[in-house]
């Protein structure tokens, strides 16, 4: 046990004082990490269930971690082709619409320093090349509110991702759908990318976020 307490310790989790140990900020944040995304979870899963019968094609919600995005749940396609993949499963911030709908609505010195770090790994024809390309791709983000993703890290997979937001317009996760490009290809996705805007804004508000307040004239007009 002591040996235990002492790589605790060793790592930052637990402080000692006159032999006495207790939890550091460090362990108390994981903590509150899970709690934030079970939460979210939680929070998700009406407008998930609700946004999957109005499209019919697979649901996912995640949140950021470092310059990826980690699938926290998803519901299936009633569809008989459809895309599922696990959960815990990350996805390239730039090369993924859920990793664009985050990364466009960070802090501008946050969003600066993922940028900077992005070695903008091509994955297929179709993903987004470098800098000067994304700047313009989170400009059209800040336009719509949503970000599409046409086969940019997996051939033939099309997704469509809006931010969910807390009380300070901070962009805590993302909420999206995927289908293959044969189905998704036939329908108008600049409808579909307003109506995964719409449940997206919806699960904001439970964090306290006020549309009418934001900075951005997308979620303005929201209704």
């Amino acid at each position: 046990m002591f040996r235990i307490v002492r790589t605790l310790a060793a790592n930052s989790f637990l402080l000692e004082h006159d032999k006495i140990y207790r939890f550091s900020p460090k362990i108390l944040s994981l903590g509150y990490a899970g709690i934030q995304r079970t939460n979210l979870i939680e929070a998700s899963l009406k407008e998930m269930y609700a946004l999957r019968d109005e499209v019919n094609e697979t649901i996912f919600v995640g949140t950021l971690a470092q310059s990826q995005v980690v699938i926290l749940e998803q519901l299936p396609s009633f569809q008989h082709v459809k895309f599922t993949i696990e959960i815990g499963h990350r996805v390239p911030i730039h090369a993924s619409a859920p990793g664009k709908a985050i990364l466009a609505f960070l802090p501008q010195g946050e969003q600066r320093d993922l940028l900077d770090h992005i070695a903008f790994t091509r994955f297929t024809d179709r993903t987004i090349p470098g800098m000067k390309t994304m700047l313009q791709e989170i400009e059209s983000i800040h336009e719509k509110g949503y970000a599409l993703d046409l086969g940019e890290e997996v051939t033939e997979l099309f997704c469509v991702a809006s931010a969910i937001f807390d009380y300070r317009e901070y962009p805590i996760a993302s909420l999206w759908l995927s289908g293959p490009e044969f189905r998704l290809s036939k329908i108008d996705l600049d409808q579909v990318g307003r109506v995964v805007r719409e449940h997206a804004l919806r699960v904001s508000r439970q964090f306290g976020y006020d549309p009418s307040l934001s900075k951005y004239a997308a979620f303005k007009v929201a209704r």
